[in-house]
Parts: C-alpha cells; sequence; structure tokens
C-alpha cells in the first residue's frame, strides 16, 4: 500500500490492528474497535480484579514511558489467531492465605472479539518489610508457536515468564531477567546487576526458559532480518545471532554508533534509522540476511534527506519530512514512492492507516486524537 485516502473521523486511540479492526488496551479492559462502523465493543477483563492503583489510560508522552502496559499483540498460533494482553492484578486472599500481586494474561479469540482464556502470573512480594512492588510496566514480548512471553518490571525487580496457549499454563519463570525480544525460538533478555553497575545480554529457550548464550553487550533490542538481534548499546550498536549470542560484524550497523532503532516491513526488508524527528542522520535499508540494500544520509551537499519514519510495512516506508510533510518511500530500494501523501499512519495494514490527527514530525508516537484511513492501493 504506497497511498491512502481521507479518513472520515476520528476513533479511539487503537495500538494493534487485525484486518479491519483495531485493537486497544486501557481502564476500560482489552477493547476491540471496528474500523469499518466506528463501533467500539465492550472491553474483556481479567478474571483477577485489575490492580487498583495501576491507571491503564496513562499514554506515551513521546519523552517518557508512563503507560504501564504495553500494546496488545495479535498472534497466529496453533490455537488460531489470538489477541493477547497483559493485565496487572491483585490477588486477594484466601482464608488465611495473603494475596499479593500478579500480572494476568488475556487472550481474546480474533474472529469473534470474545475471550478465550486467560493465564494468571503470581509475582515475587517485596523485600522489604511492610513494602510491597508497584508495576512501571508489563507487556507480551513475543509469541512463538503457542508460547506466549510476558515481561513484568516493578520497582524492586524485573521478571519475565512463559504462557502455553493451549493448556492456559505457565511454563516458565524467570526472575531477575527483562524480557526484550522474542527472534524465532529464542527470548531476548537483559540482566542488571545494580550493585556492580553491569548489565549483559542473555538468550533464552522459548521452550523451557534455558539460558543458550550471554553477551557482554546490552541495549535496546530490535529486530533485525531473519534471525538477528540489534542492541544499541550505551556508546556502540551491536548485531548479533540470536540463536547463538555470536556478533554478526558483517551487518552495516555492528561496531556503528548508537542511537539507532529497526523497523521489520513483516516481508523482507528491514528499515533502520539513527536519529528521530526533525534530526534523523541515517535512513537505511536491509535484506534479511543483513546486507546494506540502500541508505540515505543527511549531510552537507548531500541530494537527499532521511524522513522521520512513523512505520514500515510489505514494502513501504512511511513517514515525515523535515518540513512535516507527509511520504512514502520504497522499502526495497530506497526511492520515494509517493513524496507528498495524505498521511503517514502509525499501524497499517492490508486495509487501514491509522494516523495521529494534526499531527507534526515530533508528534508521531504520541497522538492525541487518531484517525482511520482506507488503504487506496
Amino acid at each position: 500500500m504506497g497511498e491512502m485516502g481521507r479518513g472520515a473521523g476520528d476513533i479511539p486511540i487503537v495500538e494493534v490492528l487485525d484486518g479491519v479492526h483495531g485493537w486497544l488496551l486501557g481502564a476500560k479492559g482489552l477493547v476491540r474497535v471496528d474500523l469499518t462502523t466506528g463501533e467500539v465493543a465492550d472491553g474483556l477483563f481479567p478474571d483477577n480484579a485489575p490492580h487498583p492503583e495501576v491507571d491503564l489510560d496513562l499514554v506515551n508522552t513521546g519523552t517518557s514511558t508512563v503507560d504501564p502496559a504495553g500494546p496488545p499483540v495479535v498472534a497466529d498460533t496453533p490455537v488460531g489467531r489470538l489477541v493477547l494482553a497483559v493485565f496487572p492484578v491483585k490477588i486477594p486472599d484466601r482464608g488465611t492465605v495473603p494475596g499479593g500481586i500478579g500480572v494476568e494474561v488475556v487472550a481474546a479469540d480474533s474472529a469473534t472479539g470474545q475471550k478465550a482464556q486467560s493465564t494468571l502470573i503470581p509475582l515475587p512480594g517485596s523485600e522489604v518489610p511492610g513494602s510491597r512492588p508497584w508495576f512501571e510496566y508489563v507487556w507480551v514480548v513475543g509469541v512463538h508457536g503457542a508460547t506466549a512471553v510476558v515481561d513484568v518490571r516493578t520497582n524492586e525487580y524485573e521478571f519475565t515468564a512463559a504462557v502455553d496457549l493451549a493448556s492456559g499454563q505457565v511454563l516458565w519463570t524467570a526472575p531477575g531477567k527483562a524480557g526484550q525480544l522474542v527472534v524465532g525460538d529464542t527470548v531476548i533478555v537483559t540482566v542488571s546487576d545494580w550493585g556492580a553497575g553491569t548489565r549483559d545480554t542473555r538468550g533464552l529457550s522459548v521452550a523451557d526458559g534455558r539460558q543458550r548464550w550471554v553477551s557482554t553487550s546490552a541495549g535496546s533490542a530490535f529486530p533485525v532480518g531473519r534471525d538477528m538481534v540489534l542492541l544499541d548499546g550505551s556508546s556502540t550498536s551491536v548485531v548479533i545471532n540470536a540463536t547463538s549470542g555470536r556478533p554478526v560484524p558483517s551487518v552495516p550497523l555492528h561496531g556503528d554508533r548508537r542511537g539507532w532503532s529497526c523497523f521489520g516491513d513483516q516481508r523482507s526488508v528491514t528499515v533502520c534509522q539513527r536519529g528521530g524527528g526533525r534530526s534523523v542522520e541515517v535512513l537505511l535499508g536491509l535484506d534479511e540476511s543483513g546486507a546494506e540494500l540502500w541508505r540515505i544520509v543527511n549531510q552537507t551537499g548531500g541530494t537527499r534527506v532521511p524522513p522521520a519514519v512513523s512505520t514500515v510495512w510489505h514494502g513501504a516506508i512511511y513517514g515525515y519530512t523535515r518540513d512535516g510533510v507527509p511520504t512514502v518511500l520504497d522499502a526495497r530500494t530506497g526511492a520515494d514512492r509517493t513524496p507528498v501523501a495524505a498521511v503517514a499512519p502509525f499501524l497499517v495494514n492490508e486495509y487501514f492507516g491509522i494516523a495521529a490527527v494534526d499531527a507534526s514530525v515530533g508528534q508521531v508516537s504520541a497522538p492525541s486524537r487518531a484517525v482511520a484511513v482506507p488503504a487506496t492501493s
């Protein structure tokens, strides 16, 4: 899809697309929106009460993450196409057994929009007598087969767990590990030793949580190509093989300065940009092997200026020029496809793009209003 039509009206700010529907997670539960009619369905909730001290309607400001729950995830699994969301919950006392806190993974049936199952993951209590952890962030890291991996971050600890979507059971837990990404059958996690001031990255088996490798490099993780991971560290970026943890120096990002973020087009191209907003320095296209396809560099005397990417999907790069004009590039070649587009969506599929209303180049990550824009090509 290289061009889009005009939207008919504002909709709730959905966080993921699923055919002609959008989904969002908030105080009204896991909510499905029909993008053809604008109809908003009643929300789905966990079996346990959502934690009363967590406001799921907080949003990402674009400069700091204050949204305590990540977006829903749509996944094709052996038990059907599911929409998954994680709720912070309060576990009630049972007789003389004290309750506590936990997270609940709610799965909705994509076809019907109805709740399919819910799995409770109890969490550790506080190590400080008389105190209790409070939630900072919970989300679905990724899905492989029938296994969903969940990450929980509190003010006291980090915690990763895996849920079997076929049985609704917790498969394994990894206290002290912060889940970042699922690539193939490997979970990428970060382990921090706050006392020593060190961090490293590890690869765990999705099946049983066993450690496969350790890398001394750490940073924000992004998938690259078929089976690689970019770790955007404190000073440099490192590309590693997700299965072995070994460095892949042949990828152009390896050893480069930090500040990269990457977007897969869900086909065969990864687009990476360094910088953001009106200060994008480099835009780079990679194939599935990590080989460079093209690059656009913001430099004196250059003939092209890289746009700020809002999303990438099926061979198209959507974004904004430095003047805030929506534009579309070809992901395979980097060529301008639609130099002046109608909108620059932040979510897109074969039916709709979800675009911020009156957004500027620096506001695409935190829209206050959004519109569903039908695809026209």
